[in-house]
């Protein structure tokens, strides 16, 4: 690693989480030549439009946010368990 490199680096991670994270998404849309970001987007787009649809029809369901962090938090609190466990 370049000493740029790692000055880099280490004035990211001093940055909050919030903007790490769009740091990220900005090095890594600068990787490529983004020529089929259009196409991603396009992709995106139609299932976004067929998930809602599905939703509207009642082939899906939601599930409130709260409740899919709640039932994740349990499952990563059981998996530690079973870790310490074992």
């Amino acid at each position: 690693m370049s000493a740029e490199v790692q000055r880099v680096l280490e004035a990211a991670l001093k940055l909050t989480d919030c903007e790490r994270a769009e740091l990220l998404t900005l090095l890594a849309d600068s990787l490529g030549d983004h020529a089929a970001d259009e196409e991603v987007l396009q992709a995106w787009i139609v299932e976004a439009k067929q998930r809602l649809e599905d939703i509207r029809s009642g082939r899906s369901t939601v599930i409130p946010a709260a409740e899919v962090l709640r039932k994740g938090r349990g499952m990563i609190e059981q998996a530690r368990q079973r870790r310490s466990v074992g």
